[in-house]
């Protein structure tokens, strides 16, 4: 699943698409908050988020969720990555931080790792 926005084109990875359907159901307005996100973003900056310490290439992003209504703070997380040589944001996870704490570099590395190999995402959906 990929859209695009501005000069990078994003991607969906099934583990995100899989997050997006279990979230849907509590907070209906998910896609549409993350997609409102992202239009607005990328057109000042191609690289969202905060680099995650000890994640390597990995970054956070926060955005509010319109259904909670208190802002990114209790909002949802995404976890991506940035490819700029195939102008690419992969999603790779999203949760809402009411249902899921903080998560680890190790975690996050671990649950890549389990759900899609130890791959290179970017050549791998370059073409998404």
């Amino acid at each position: 699943m990929g859209r695009d926005v501005g000069e990078y084109r994003i991607c969906f990875l099934d583990t995100a698409i899989r997050n997006l359907r279990h979230l849907h159901k509590k907070y209906p307005n998910v896609e549409r908050d993350i997609r409102g996100y992202f239009e607005g973003l990328l057109k000042d900056n191609s690289h969202p988020g905060t680099p995650i310490k000890g994640a390597g290439k990995y970054r956070k992003l926060r955005i509010a969720s319109s259904d909670i209504g208190e802002g990114k703070r209790a909002g949802f997380r995404i976890v991506l990555q940035v490819c700029d040589k195939y102008s690419r944001i992969l999603i790779i996870f999203v949760y809402a931080k009411k249902q899921r704490g903080n998560l680890l570099p190790h975690d996050i590395k671990s649950s890549i790792r389990q759900g899609l190999g130890n791959i290179d995402l970017c050549e791998q959906f370059a073409d998404c």
